[in-house]
């Protein structure tokens, strides 16, 4: 979550799959319900879910007290997040052709909107990211570079800096620059774009205290 209080995390058997809410203080978890869980809501109320199927919804699970809802419109989503004002949803789901495209809806319902060309690479361990102002969102392209699209639909530009291997991980709170990370290899590196210049500039390295039998991060 935002605050750093509560972690959104999945649980897997088999090919089941439950999302569960865990504050950082180390008390029990709990379970909000089936899917594969995505995203919290900005205000942490709600919390986005699905299953890898061409015909699962989406689904909104209360944090608290309230019931799930389905969500209409592109099933089938692969990862999915929050515009930055709560009142959308940005998901990546493959079409018949197998692109993946980019969608967005409002949480109330209504028509989706597809709003990238296919061929986008996300999952759970590929997120992609909606800027802070809302107009942008970073993701992995085609060609296996990242790149930035227009929110409100068109055509994909390549973020300025970066490299064949970058993955994106967020943006600074201005939105004027984007992390990017490689998290392939140990130790793992991140990198800050200016998206203005291109400059790219080394921010940060992680490496586990014992590496032994870590595949990546």
């Amino acid at each position: 979550s935002a605050d750093g209080r509560h972690i959104l995390f999945m649980r897997q058997d088999q090919m089941e799959y439950d999302a569960w809410l865990r504050r950082t203080d180390g008390s029990a978890p709990t379970r909000l319900g089936p899917g594969m869980s995505f995203t919290l809501s900005p205000d942490g109320r709600l919390a986005l879910a699905g299953l890898f199927s061409l015909d699962s919804p989406l689904t909104l699970l209360p944090t608290g007290a309230g019931t799930p809802r389905e969500l209409e419109g592109k099933k089938g989503a692969l990862d999915a997040t929050w515009t930055p004002d709560g009142k959308k949803e940005v998901w990546g789901a493959a079409d018949l052709d197998g692109g993946v495209r980019l969608h967005i809806q409002g949480i109330e319902g209504g028509e989706s909107r597809t709003i990238s060309e296919a061929g986008i690479q996300t999952g759970v361990d590929r997120p992609f990211h909606v800027s802070p102002n809302g107009r942008w969102i970073a993701a992995l392209g085609p060609d296996n570079l990242v790149r930035r699209s227009p929110i409100e639909g068109g055509e994909s530009r390549q973020v300025p800096g970066a490299l064949p291997g970058d993955e994106p991980s967020g943006w600074t709170r201005d939105g004027r620059t984007l992390f990017v990370s490689r998290f392939e290899q140990m130790p793992a590196q991140i990198f800050r774009l200016d998206l203005d210049s291109g400059k790219r500039l080394p921010w940060r390295e992680l490496m586990p205290r014992d590496p032994a039998g870590i595949g990546g991060f």
